[in-house]
C-alpha cells in the first residue's frame, strides 16, 4: 500500500516539484496551497507524512504544525518543515516539526528525509 503524503506550500512551483519528486518514489501525494484547505484535508484524511512550508499566508506553518501535533488522533503524523527561513533563526524558534529542510533543497535530501521519517514512524507505531 502506497504511503500517503500531504504537501502544503503556497508556492505552486515548489508544491508541484515536491509532488513530482515524491510520486517518482512511489508515494501517493496530495497538495494544498493554503491553511484552510490543509486543515480540512488533515481532518478528514489519514496521512503517513506531511510536508509544510513555514511562510504560508493566514496563520502560518508553525501554527498549523502546532494544531496538528495538539490533536491526539493526528499527533503521530511525521511533519517535515520545508522553509526558506534561515536555519539559525529557525533553530531559535519553538516548533513541533519532526525534521526541517531549508530551501533551496536537493531532491535527494527530500527523499532521504521523507524515508527516514516514515521509517522512524513505522518503528514507533509497531511498539
Amino acid at each position: 500500500m502506497k504511503k500517503k503524503i500531504l504537501v502544503i506550500d503556497d508556492e505552486t512551483v515548489i508544491r508541484d516539484s515536491i509532488k513530482k519528486i515524491l510520486e517518482r518514489e512511489g508515494y501517493e501525494v496530495e497538495t494544498v496551497a493554503n491553511i484552510r484547505d490543509a486543515v480540512d484535508k488533515v481532518a478528514f484524511t489519514d496521512y503517513d507524512l506531511i510536508t509544510c512550508d513555514v511562510m504560508i499566508p493566514a496563520i502560518g506553518g508553525f501554527e498549523l504544525i502546532d494544531q496538528i501535533k495538539a490533536d491526539p488522533t493526528k499527533k503521530n503524523i511525521p511533519i517535515l518543515m520545508i522553509t526558506g527561513v534561515d536555519k539559525d533563526i529557525l533553530d531559535m524558534t519553538r516548533h513541533e516539526a519532526d525534521d526541517v529542510i531549508t530551501k533551496p533543497f536537493e531532491s535527494k535530501e527530500l527523499i532521504e528525509k521523507v524515508k527516514k521519517l516514515l521509517t522512524e514512524n513505522a518503528s514507533v507505531e509497531s511498539k
